[in-house]
């Protein structure tokens, strides 16, 4: 393969673990099965790997389904002549008992059977004959090199569950790897064994502690500079059709592998590839892979047509103006919206997404009823996150996702360890301008001390009910948006008899129901345009769905942790400081 020069970060990081002598055992998570770029090519992982290794060690993949993989004759052989160790000095009977692959040769050989050596298959024995090579002196002799044992899908071997449920050969295979990672024989001798797993959360927590040596490291997904070279470098070869440009494709296949790329692309000589055909293969594999974790939403409007709420569109275009200005200092990590349900929270988050052009992420609750993984599927989640960058994470009815940790949870402390992987996520200072992470609720005071105090939550903003001029802003709004015509100049008249008739318990989802409902109702009187009187009979049939007592008190918890004044209207102070309500 000649020498490799521009190595991958990653690649680059391993082989300076293996120059400083620390660890024989290393853990590569992350874009295992995807294209690695080198020498100006691009090449499978497995691939690149086993070539790589192979420049100054015998190099064995193993792996459950195919057993083990050797990359030439000499490491082969070692392994054969393992299979069998001398037993010199034991007396008869003395053998070990469990040994099954000696005792399997032996009984090969008493039935006449060729004297090739079946090689085992199960982790316990792979791993047992694996160490015999590494460590028997009258072994060496067999390696010409020290050895690189790749162990894939390694969560298949020891698996992410606690000690009391694992098998036998399931702690086996943990202890010997555990032992391996700090055992100077094998540190000293240069060999090296290397487990591949595409979700560091599925393997099992002891691997992963610091105390026992292991080395981690991340294999990255492709960033948007990535992508667009092997967009290019792949369109220079093949004659494909795209309906967008490499670099929209590029910024349009965030969250997705190498691997799918190059499928889109060779799709496209059949027939364009379309900016449609992009979201719905996204969409698709996302639903796939994180089904009952994420929701990816193509947000449908934009901030101009979300009627009402106008102190908090100015911020928020201000936030639009300040990513596509690239200056990230002026975009908050965090947003925490409150306030009565049906008010606008997640509409505004979604139009805030399509304006700016990130992706809208749903977070849905990662919480099973298995021991552990709850805490899996909420890394699983926040990994694939940072592949969709850039992104809008919406974390709805976000006071039931957790509990506080100042109250009961009888959950053995599964809230306060999701409480924690989320607060590192959006710590990290690499994701600022990248991940805007919004959450809403109902109830803030049901939110743990932490989440409102101010940089983890830049704004804590509070929705109040539509005054008149709103909900009159709201029904032309809804009306044009949904495409249904009104026989309504400005709607004043629709909103004074609304008010008259519910006082004070009308959000803007109930308003987007009366608009369909005053279009149905003219749709069976066989009209193509809403009255004004269809409007008045809905209003006059509809019940609303909360009290007026309920929506107050959500009002006055949102105004307690709002966390600035240009957000709350003059009406709300009269009201909150002790005057009349309205």
């Amino acid at each position: 393969m000649g020498s490799w020069q521009d190595l991958p970060e990653w690649a680059q990081e391993l082989a300076a673990h293996f120059q400083e002598g620390e660890s024989a055992l290393f853990i590569l998570h992350g874009q295992v099965f995807d294209y690695t770029r080198v020498n100006g090519d691009y090449l499978p992982f497995r691939h690149f790997l086993g070539h790589w290794l192979a420049q100054s060690r015998q190099v064995v993949f193993y792996n459950l389904g195919l057993g083990l993989e050797f990359g030439d004759a000499v490491a082969e052989n070692a392994f054969r002549q393992a299979l069998e160790p001398p037993t010199q000095g034991l007396a008869p009977g003395e053998e070990d008992a469990e040994d099954v692959s000696r005792v399997r040769a032996r009984a090969l050989r008493a039935l006449g059977q060729p004297q090739a050596k079946p090689l085992p298959n199960s982790p316990r024995e792979v791993l047992q004959l694996a160490e015999r090579v590494m460590t028997a002196p009258c072994r060496q002799a067999c390696l010409s090199r020290p050895l690189a044992l790749v162990l894939e899908y390694a969560e298949t071997i020891v698996p992410a569950v606690d000690l009391g449920s694992m098998g036998e050969p399931d702690r086996a295979a943990l202890v010997t790897l555990l032992r391996w990672a700090r055992q100077r024989e094998l540190v000293e001798a240069g060999h090296v064994i290397i487990l591949t797993t595409g979700n560091l959360a599925e393997l099992n927590p002891n691997l992963l502690l610091s105390r026992h040596g292991a080395q981690i490291i991340e294999v990255p997904p492709p960033d948007q500079a990535a992508r667009l070279h092997f967009i290019e470098h792949l369109l220079a070869t093949g004659a494909c059709q795209l309906e967008l440009s490499s670099q929209g494709l590029a910024n349009l296949a965030a969250g997705l592998s190498l691997q799918v790329v190059r499928s889109l692309l060779q799709q496209s000589r059949r027939a364009p590839l379309t900016m449609e055909m992009v979201r719905k293969k996204k969409k698709d594999l996302l639903r796939q892979e994180l089904v009952g974790l994420i929701e990816v939403i193509e947000p449908r409007f934009g901030l101009e047509e979300i009627g009402g709420l106008e102190p908090i569109k100015d911020y928020f275009s201000q936030i639009v103006r300040a990513i596509h200005a690239g200056d990230d200092k002026l975009v908050p990590r965090g947003i925490t919206m409150m306030g009565p349900p049906g008010v606008g929270k997640t509409a505004l988050a979604e139009a805030l997404a399509r304006d700016i052009g990130f992706n809208f992420v749903k977070l849905l609750n990662p919480r099973t009823k298995w021991v552990g993984e709850s805490e899996r599927n909420f890394f699983k989640a926040l990994t694939s996150l940072r592949t969709l960058t850039p992104l809008v994470v919406v974390e709805d009815e976000a006071d039931q996702s957790e509990h506080g940790r100042d109250e009961y949870s009888g959950d053995t402390g599964v809230s306060n360890r999701l409480r924690q992987m989320r607060f590192e996520f959006t710590g990290d200072p690499a994701i600022q301008g990248k991940v805007l992470w919004i959450r809403i609720t109902n109830r803030p005071d049901r939110l743990d001390q932490a989440d409102l105090r101010s940089g983890r939550s830049s704004e804590r903003i509070p929705f109040f009910m539509p005054d008149f001029t709103e909900k009159c802003h709201i029904f032309t709004v809804v009306a044009r948006r949904s495409h249904i015509v009104c026989d309504c100049a400005d709607f004043s008249d629709i909103t004074a008899h609304l008010e008259a008739r519910h006082p004070e318990v009308i959000t803007g989802a109930d308003i987007e129901e009366l608009v369909f409902r005053a279009y149905r109702q003219a749709r069976l009187a066989g009209r193509d345009q809403a009255l004004p009187e269809d409007f008045r009979q809905v209003i006059d049939d509809f019940l609303p769905p909360h009290q007026t007592e309920v929506l107050r008190h959500m009002e006055r918890l949102a105004l307690n942790q709002c966390s600035s004044r240009r957000f709350v209207p003059e009406r709300v102070w009269s009201w909150a400081s002790g005057g009349e309500e309205g």
